[in-house]
């Protein structure tokens, strides 16, 4: 249960811009990269592992659109562990809305990473463009700089022999 309430803190800080105080902030996950299909369940069992179930509860104490039910777990897995009876008497309905909370939050995220990574692709297109204008532009130079090289060759060439014909008289 803590590892769901800590997945889902981490999914709404995720969303909110939100970031949590890591216990080793120089750990393999400082920066951030673009995760894929299974790499995302992986990465969610590290993130985990980095955030204590108090903060993560906080977090999603802190916001206002977690449902009530969620809430209510949260405090109840919130008391101290020798209190804690685990009665199991959740009903599927507060499942349900649970897992229904859980799925929204992640196919929002998928949403918010598809529009990231198409505005990515799209600026990465329209550079990939003005680089192949400059490329021919660069290479139409060259050839233009190198047919003005050729010419100023010949009229050396031609001006030492104009030079050498007016020495000869």
């Amino acid at each position: 249960m803590k590892f769901t309430i800590i997945t889902l803190a981490l999914l709404c800080g995720e969303a909110s811009g939100a970031r949590f105080h890591h216990r080793n902030a120089e750990g393999p996950h400082h920066g951030h990269a673009i995760l894929k299909g299974a790499q995302i369940s992986g990465a969610i069992r590290e993130r985990t592992q980095e955030i204590d179930y108090a903060t993560a509860a906080a977090e999603l104490k802190r916001r206002d659109d977690v449902p009530p039910e969620v809430l209510s777990l949260i405090n109840a897995n919130s008391t101290p562990a020798a209190t804690v009876v685990n009665t199991g008497n959740f009903t599927e309905e507060s499942l349900a809305k649970a897992r229904e909370f859980l799925h929204g939050l992640i196919l929002n995220e998928y949403d918010t990473m598809d529009v990231k990574v198409i505005s990515c692709k799209e600026f990465e297109n329209r550079n990939r463009l003005i680089y192949d204008y400059i490329i021919a532009d660069l290479s139409r130079l060259t050839s233009k700089i190198d047919g003005h090289n050729s010419k100023l060759q010949e009229a050396v060439v031609c001006t030492s022999e104009a030079q050498t014909k007016i020495d000869d008289l």
